[in-house]
C-alpha cells in the first residue's frame, strides 16, 4: 500500500500581507494615543516640578509653606487664584492673576519635551498636525481644569475672629474654565508651532506666515529684553513708573527683567499698559508730563525698534510672497497682534475683589486688555509693515 503526500509551499506574500496589516494597524493605535501621551508626560513634569518646589517651600517657610503641589503646578500654567478667608482680617471672595511670565517657561519647555519624545515619526499630514495639537491642548487643558477642582488649600492662621471665637484662616482655590483655557492655549500653541516647524516649514503658505510672525514677534522680545535688562541694571527712574521697583532686587531680577520686557512689547505695538487704578503707559505716554523723562526715551526708543523691524519685515513679505495674490500683510498682522495679545493676557497681575482695607493691593496691579492690545497691535503692525512692502519694490529697482 502506497500512499501520496502532496506538499504544498506555503505562501510567503499571505503572511507577510497579514503581518505588515497588523504592524500597520498597532502603530495605528499608538498614534492614536499620542496627544495623551503628550499631555500626560508634560504633566507628570511638571507634577515632579511642583513636588520638588513645595518641599523646598515647606523647608523654609514651615508651616506658612504648607501649599499643596497641585497648587503649584496650576500656578506655573499661571491660572488666577481665588482667595476667601475669614476671621479677624476680614477678607471676602477675590481673584488674583499672577502673571509671572518667566513661570510660563516651565510648562512650555516641558510640552517641548513631550512633543519631541513622543512626535518621532514624521507628521503626514498639516491637518493631522493641526488636529494632534488640538487634542494635545484639549487633553492638557482637561488635565489642569480636573486638577484646579482638587486643589483648594486652607492655611490656619491660629489666630481668633474679632469676637474671639473661631480661627482665622485663608482659602486658596481655582476655578475650572480658566484653568482649562490657559492649559489648552499653552499646549496647543506650543505643540502646533513645534510640530509645523519641525515637519512642514516651507509647504503652505498660510501656515509659513503664522511662523513667520511667531519668528519676528521672538526677534522683536529678543531686542526688547535686550533693552530691559540695560534699563534694569542701570536703576533709572522708569522701574518707578511701572510700580514693580522693589522687585528688581536679589534672585527676584530674572523674573522681573522678563515681566517689565513683557510690558513693553505690548506698548510698543501700541497697547496701553495700566499701572494701578488711575495710571497707564502707552506710546501716548511721551506726552504725559508725568511720567519720567527716562521712561518717555524708552517707550520712543522701543517703539521706533518696534517700526523698523516691521518695515523690514514688509519688505520681506513683499519678496516672498508678492506672488502669492493674497492679503499677505494683513495676515501677518493679525497672527502678530494674536501673539501681543497673549503677552498681555498671560503678563496680567491684578486683584478683583474686596480685599483687606488697608492693603494697598490695587498699587500692585499691571495690566493691559487682551482684545484691545490684540485689536490696536494689528493696526499699528499693518501700517509699517505695508510701508515696507510698499518700499520694497522701489529699493529694488533702486539697487539693481
Amino acid at each position: 500500500m502506497s500512499t501520496n503526500f502532496e506538499f504544498k509551499k506555503p505562501n510567503f506574500d499571505n503572511i507577510k500581507e497579514n503581518m505588515r496589516w497588523l504592524k500597520d494597524k498597532i502603530n495605528l493605535k499608538r498614534e492614536g494615543n499620542q496627544p495623551l501621551k503628550v499631555a500626560g508626560i508634560a504633566f507628570v513634569i511638571l507634577l515632579i516640578v511642583s513636588i520638588i518646589a513645595s518641599s523646598v517651600r515647606r523647608q523654609f517657610l514651615g508651616g506658612i509653606g504648607n501649599v499643596n503641589m497641585f497648587s503649584i503646578l496650576l500656578g506655573l500654567n499661571l491660572i488666577g487664584v481665588r482667595i476667601r478667608s475669614n476671621g479677624m482680617m476680614m477678607f471676602s471672595s477675590s481673584t488674583i492673576n499672577i502673571g509671572v511670565i518667566v513661570l510660563l517657561l516651565i510648562p512650555i519647555l516641558a510640552l517641548v519635551v513631550a512633543n519631541l519624545f513622543i512626535y518621532r515619526r514624521k507628521i503626514e499630514s498639516i491637518d493631522r498636525c493641526i488636529i494632534e495639537a488640538l487634542k494635545v491642548g484639549f487633553i492638557y487643558g482637561l488635565l489642569l481644569a480636573i486638577t484646579s477642582m482638587f486643589s483648594t488649600t486652607r492655611i490656619n492662621l491660629g489666630m481668633g475672629n474679632i469676637f474671639g471665637f473661631g480661627n482665622n484662616y485663608i482659602a486658596i482655590g481655582y476655578k475650572f474654565f480658566p484653568a482649562f483655557g490657559n492649559g489648552f492655549l499653552i499646549a496647543f500653541l506650543t505643540s502646533v508651532i513645534l510640530n509645523y516647524r519641525k515637519e512642514f516649514h516651507g509647504e503652505y503658505y498660510t501656515t509659513d506666515i503664522i511662523s513667520d510672525a511667531v519668528k519676528e514677534f521672538l526677534k522683536l522680545s529678543l531686542i526688547i529684553l535686550v533693552i530691559t535688562v540695560i534699563v534694569v541694571f542701570t536703576k533709572n527712574s522708569t522701574l518707578y513708573d511701572f510700580g514693580l521697583s522693589d522687585y528688581s532686587k536679589g534672585g527676584a531680577v530674572i523674573a522681573y527683567i522678563m515681566q517689565m520686557a513683557a510690558y513693553l512689547i505690548t506698548i510698543a505695538t501700541g497697547g496701553i499698559v495700566h499701572v494701578g487704578d488711575s495710571s497707564s503707559m502707552s506710546i501716548f505716554s511721551i506726552f504725559n508730563s508725568a511720567t519720567f523723562t527716562d521712561t518717555k526715551l524708552l517707550i520712543r526708543i522701543i517703539f521706533c525698534v518696534f517700526a523698523i523691524a516691521m518695515i523690514f519685515v514688509g519688505a520681506n513679505i513683499y519678496r516672498n510672497y508678492r506672488f502669492e495674490n493674497r492679503k499677505t500683510v494683513l495676515h501677518f498682522s493679525i497672527a502678530f497682534g494674536f501673539l501681543v495679545g497673549l503677552v498681555a493676557k498671560f503678563s496680567a497681575i491684578s486683584i478683583s475683589g474686596s480685599m483687606i482695607q488697608n492693603m494697598s493691593s490695587m498699587d500692585l496691579a499691571v495690566r493691559a486688555g487682551t482684545f484691545t492690545t490684540f485689536v490696536i497691535s494689528i493696526l499699528f503692525t499693518v501700517v509699517f509693515t505695508e510701508i515696507g512692502y510698499r518700499v520694497a519694490p522701489h529699493l529694488d529697482d533702486l539697487f539693481k
